[in-house]
Parts: C-alpha cells; sequence; structure tokens
C-alpha cells in the first residue's frame, strides 16, 4: 500500500501479467489525480480494508474480448447483443462478470468492447462504471524512421492458435522478412523493439474473438510502427482510427508488402503532425477520465482559494462551496456553457473595491470567478455579464458581455450573440430579489435539459419569498412546480445573514 499525499493506494500483485505496463500505466495517472484529495484507492480483486476516513474506490480492468460471433469459445450463457456482422449479432461476454462487476469502476482498453456492453442494454449497472483508458503508455512520441532493422513483426504470445499458425506459414511462404517475437513484456524492452521496427501485422486471435487489440497496437504506434491490421467491428470508434491501415485477413500479406514498398509515404501520411498531437492528447484524456472517477469534492474549493472568491468560507465570506460542489460535482465534466451574471468589477467598486477587505484577505481580482469555473469546468464556455465593461477577460473560453440583468432588451441581445443553450446559470448579479426575479424569469427558457439555474446572496427579507416561491408572479409558481426540482442551501449565521442559495434544476 502506498500513501500519495492524503491519498491511499493498494494495488493488487495477481493481475495477469500481460497487461503489467498497462496497470502500471493506470497507476501512474491515479497517482497524478489523488494526491490532493481525501480518497482509498484499491485496484485489483483482493479484498483490502484501509482504516481511515477516505472514501474507498475499488477499480478493476477488463482487458479481455466483449465482442465474440456466435460459436465462438466461452460463450456458454453468455446473451446476444445488438451489433451486428453479416446477419448475425455479436455475443457479449464479459469474463469474469460477478467479480468485475463488484468494482466500482472497470477500466477498459477498448471503446468497441465498452460500446458492446452498452448497446446490448442489458448491463445498465456495469456500463455506467465501464470507461476507457486508451494504453498510451509512453510518454514520449518517437517518429524516427532511421535504423529500424525489423521489417515486418509479429508478437504472437501462442503461436500454435490456428489462424496465427496459418499466417505465420503463408508468411514463411512468401518472400516476407518477418519475425514474432514474445518474450518482451518490459516496457522498455518492447519500446526498443518497436523503435526497431517498421510494420507490425495485427490479427485476431480466433474467427472469433474481433475486438481490436489496442493493447499490442497504439504502444507500437506510440514509437513510428506502421501497423497493418485486420479490420475490426466498431474500429471508426477508436480514437487514432486513421493512424492504422485496415484490410481484410487474406490480404494482409500482400498489404504490408506494398506498405513496406512505399514505407516512407506511408510513414509522412500516417505520422502527421495533427495525429502525432492527437496521441499525446490521449494522455490527457485518460487523464481527466480518471479524474472523473475520482472523488472530486476538494477541487472547486481549491480553485475558489486559488482565485480568492468570495464564495468560499476561506475568504471569511460565503460558505458556498459545498452546495456548488453538490451541485455540479457529477456533471462537472459534462458541462459546454456557463453564463454567470456578475463579474465582481473591483475597478468600478464591486466586491469593496481595489482596497476592500476582499482583496487585503485574498488574491481575487476582477473576473476570478470567470476563471475559477473555466478551470472547474474544462470543457466548458464560460459567459459573463455585467453593467461594466472588461473586455480584458475575453480570453480562452471566456467571453463577457455587457448587459443590465433588469433589462429583456439586454439579455436578449446577450442571448442572441451566445446562440446556444446554457447548462448553467449563476446569478451573482445586484442580489437584488426583483432583479433576481426578472432573470430567471427570462433565462430560464434558455436552460439544456436538465439545466441548473442557480441564485447566491438571496437577502434575509426574501429568503421566504422564495423558498414558498411566492417572491415569483402568481402563475410563474405553478410553472416552476412543474418544470423544475427545487433545492436550497441555507448556511447562514451570526456574520452572514445572506448566505443562501436556491437552485431549479430543470426536469
Amino acid at each position: 500500500m502506498k500513501k500519495i499525499g492524503s491519498s491511499y493506494l493498494y494495488i493488487d500483485s495477481s493481475i495477469d501479467y500481460v497487461i503489467n505496463d498497462y496497470k502500471q500505466y493506470i497507476v501512474s495517472l491515479i497517482k497524478y489525480v489523488i494526491y490532493n484529495k481525501y480518497v482509498n484507492v484499491i485496484i485489483g480483486m483482493e479484498e483490502h480494508k484501509i482504516n481511515n476516513t477516505n472514501k474507498n474506490i475499488i477499480i478493476n480492468i477488463n482487458y479481455e474480448h466483449t465482442l465474440i460471433k456466435q460459436g465462438g469459445r466461452d460463450t456458454h450463457n453468455t446473451p446476444i447483443g445488438e451489433i451486428e456482422y453479416g446477419t448475425k449479432k455479436y455475443h457479449v461476454r464479459i469474463y469474469n462478470f460477478k467479480t468485475l462487476n463488484l468494482s466500482d469502476v472497470i477500466i477498459d482498453y477498448s471503446l468497441p468492447n465498452i460500446y458492446n456492453v452498452k448497446k446490448s442494454n442489458l448491463f445498465n449497472e456495469f456500463s455506467n462504471k465501464h470507461i476507457y483508458i486508451s494504453p498510451s503508455i509512453y510518454k514520449n512520441i518517437y517518429t524516427n524512421t532511421n535504423n529500424r532493422n525489423i521489417i515486418s513483426l509479429t508478437t504472437f504470445i501462442n503461436i500454435n492458435e490456428p489462424r496465427r499458425k496459418q499466417l505465420l506459414e503463408k508468411i514463411q511462404k512468401s518472400n516476407l522478412k518477418h519475425e514474432n517475437i514474445n518474450n518482451s513484456f518490459n516496457k522498455l524492452k518492447i519500446q526498443e523493439l518497436y523503435q526497431n521496427t517498421k510494420v507490425l501485422i495485427n490479427i485476431h486471435q480466433t474467427d472469433h474473438h474481433d475486438t481490436f487489440e489496442e493493447l499490442r497496437c497504439l504502444p507500437a504506434i506510440q514509437n513510428g510502427v506502421l501497423v497493418v491490421s485486420e479490420k475490426s467491428p466498431l474500429n471508426n470508434l477508436i480514437p487514432y482510427n486513421d493512424m492504422i491501415i485496415w484490410c481484410d485477413y487474406d490480404d494482409i500479406i500482400d498489404k504490408t508488402k506494398e506498405v513496406l514498398d512505399n514505407f516512407e509515404k506511408y510513414h509522412s501520411l500516417i505520422f502527421t503532425t495533427k495525429n502525432v498531437d492527437k496521441l499525446y492528447k490521449l494522455d490527457m484524456e485518460n487523464k481527466n477520465e480518471i479524474e472523473k472517477i475520482i472523488s472530486i469534492n476538494g477541487d472547486l474549493e481549491r480553485y475558489a482559494i486559488k482565485y480568492g472568491l468570495d464564495k468560499c468560507i476561506q475568504s471569511r465570506c460565503h460558505n458556498y462551496i459545498p452546495a456548488y460542489t453538490k451541485l455540479f460535482n457529477n456533471v462537472r465534466y459534462d458541462v459546454n456553457n456557463v453564463l454567470e451574471i456578475g463579474i465582481g468589477s473591483l475597478e468600478n467598486g464591486q466586491m469593496g473595491g481595489v482596497n476592500g477587505p476582499l482583496v487585503s484577505r485574498t488574491n481575487y481580482k476582477t473576473g476570478n470567478s470567470l476563471k475559477c469555473w473555466e478551470e472547474y469546468f474544462p470543457n466548458a464556455n464560460i459567459y459573463g455579464i455585467d453593467i461594466y465593461s472588461h473586455p480584458e477577460l475575453n480570453q480562452n473560453r471566456i467571453k463577457t458581455f455587457v448587459a443590465n440583468q433588469n433589462s429583456e432588451q439586454d439579455l436578449q441581445l446577450v442571448m442572441g450573440k451566445i446562440d446556444t443553450k446554457l447548462d448553467i446559470i449563476i446569478d451573482d448579479g445586484s442580489h437584488m430579489g426583483e432583479h433576481q426575479v426578472f432573470s430567471f424569469i427570462y433565462l430560464n427558457k434558455h436552460l439544456s435539459d436538465n439545466g441548473i439555474y442557480v441564485i447566491e446572496d438571496i437577502q434575509p427579507q426574501h429568503i421566504n419569498g422564495f423558498k414558498d416561491l411566492s417572491i415569483f408572479p402568481t402563475d410563474f409558481k405553478e410553472y416552476i412546480n412543474n418544470n423544475f426540482h427545487i433545492e436550497y442551501f441555507d448556511t447562514r449565521n451570526n456574520r452572514r445573514s445572506d448566505d443562501f442559495i436556491i437552485s431549479f434544476r430543470k426536469k
């Protein structure tokens, strides 16, 4: 067991050695993510208890094929799914299903595997925990074509599998220079092998097992190898699909020869700057995916402190972060568009002004709330409106507008420019009850499905009116009840009588 900051990591040593490098890569991602969190992560099938108050997350790895044709081995009592081949449909085989399903998270190296399970609608609980982590095990991409002395390569462990044996026999009879090397299972040795190879030939293990072998092929591509592969179902889901040279099984030797005859041409077409960037991005996408499954309760507080927000109790102001964490934690990575009313213009006296107590206590600067949301919602555009102009904030994913939240004309102009549905709207504007009501009545119709509208800093005289909705026009109260789930967060104390948030989640 390893201590990582405030977290603990336990790794089951019994995981199959064949996927050891993939497992170690997953471990490195988890270490990167959990350092500033309070969580215990247990990887593997072994039962292990960690005696602390941290949340436990059990993670397991599925590295078996799920896409198996009818009549294939290990399909007894395995259901038929919805993915077609010819006039038939693939099985959905989940090897060791009962054990895997006891996990909180099931990591898979294959998006086609995941899609096959999800599309069947037979394993919904399992699918909700089934995530893709590409086997992007090398940090650097090596594309040098010099000194590649292995002309063509296979890495078949069991060379007596009938179709593998058949292929190797055909290769031996052809004039193709070829090696099958199956004794390199150390990450560095595999890297050395691949950096010495021109073409990797990949075929399915049997006539029935059709999941694409990413564990073999992606590390090869990361080291500049051209991969000639037998066609695989759902290959359009593979993020680097266009970097693989696909062909039928019967044509694979001839295709390999063609690629070798035109090696430099193929290599330059596949290892473009755009494609190499795509390979580098896989690692960050993996980190984002791991972060989704690890407890992220501390992240928003960390960002709020970083930007000196008055929403954070550490700034000796409001205590809104627990509310926002509850509202946004589970949707954080799915949010595409956020609008906040109120930019917090220090230069114009808002937030206590440039010489106010907030600035003296924290590193708050105008627009820091928008910057906090930009960091917390990594896939979202962040929009801000205020009665004061701050065009200097219009950078990266942040865009601001000058508007009065109590003016329908202003709001209409802003929404015309944004021209998309909003997943989250936060009212941190004037804090005047009539303005909060007016903005909600106009803007709520611009929420996306399941969108969230939050009003913070509700003043004491209006709190009861928001709780029973009597602050809204009588006919609008019924509309709210029919269309929204309402939740409020009351953290008032002797120092802050306006520490009150109400949220409206679209039904």
